[in-house]
């Protein structure tokens, strides 16, 4: 959050009018982009535009109080890894969060765009594929699903950013590792070793 905090400071110095307004404001059109549920909350500008950008502004805020919710325990384990390296089963638990906080802006954006749920389908496949190969299979399938339905050119709220934001949390839900299965999660996917190995 810094590099990007101090970059929009030196903006903000340099035209703060201009700054303010394109942040707090960041218009978007339900007309040529997806309405979303929360549409009719965004504050309407010209040109049957709304302002995405208080939607924004509190997807970001919650993006950070997920960051912080979670920081303790990821510092604990990473202070127990061998060699100061981290496990995989922090690795995946951490590229999971981001998903999340990567999907928070598809589940309150008050206009969607059919690229925005790439990233997290991106991400989420990391952790899937640390797990069992059926679900790594099942999200593959899923992400795929998601990917061609974002280009659909509904403006139906229900046909279009309902199903989305449903298979989107079903992504997540497929990609979450499993408390306490940190073994089984780095061997789920691998030949099964021989007992002269063990």
């Amino acid at each position: 959050a810094l590099p990007s905090a101090v970059l929009l400071g030196v903006a903000a110095l340099a035209n703060w009018h201009a700054t303010y307004t394109s942040v707090t404001s960041q218009p978007n059109s339900p007309v040529i982009n997806h309405p979303t549920a929360w549409t009719s909350l965004a504050p309407h500008l010209s040109n049957t535009n709304v302002a995405a950008g208080p939607a924004r502004l509190a997807t970001i805020v919650l993006a950070c109080c997920c960051a912080l919710a979670v920081r303790r325990r990821w510092l604990a384990q990473a202070e127990t890894a061998e060699g100061g390296s981290w496990p995989p089963s922090l690795l995946a638990d951490v590229l999971w969060w981001a998903a999340l906080a990567l999907a928070l802006r598809s589940f309150f954006e008050p206009v969607m765009v059919s690229y925005y749920p790439w990233p997290v389908l991106a991400v989420a496949l990391i952790p899937a594929a640390t797990l069992r190969w059926i679900r790594l299979v099942a999200a593959s399938v899923l992400a795929g699903g998601l990917t061609a339905a974002a280009q659909g050119s509904s403006h139906s709220v229900w046909v279009w950013w309902v199903p989305l934001v449903i298979g989107l949390a079903g992504m997540l839900a497929l990609s979450r590792p499993r408390v306490g299965h940190a073994a089984d999660r780095s061997t789920e996917l691998t030949p099964t070793a021989s007992p002269e190995t063990v």
